[in-house]
């Protein structure tokens, strides 16, 4: 997938839970970030799927977002330069 959208993040330390991983619903939140860029921020998340692929261990740990847009969603990945940690798909939707 060749994402025409990009965000590079670094994750924080409230990110992380008691093991040491990026907990899942953070995914969430780094995709919820990823959409408003997008999309503009002006409509929401009304569907997602998800596949976790890879833990994100580490504090600080620099990662990137990618969406390839597709009408009123698109396919996004959770990545860095060596892993693929989440793959998946969303549509927007105004309230």
């Amino acid at each position: 997938m060749s994402a025409d959208k990009e965000l590079r993040i670094t994750t924080r330390y409230s990110d992380f839970d008691p093991l040491g991983h990026v907990n899942n619903t953070i995914f969430f939140d780094f995709i919820e970030t990823l959409s408003q860029k997008a999309f503009k921020g002006n409509t929401h998340i009304r569907h997602i799927k998800i596949q976790f692929q890879k833990e994100i261990s580490g504090i600080a740990v620099p990662i990137s977002l990618g969406i390839q847009t597709e009408g009123n969603g698109g396919r996004f990945k959770i990545f860095d330069h060596d892993n693929i940690f989440a793959i998946g798909e969303l549509r927007m939707g105004k309230d």
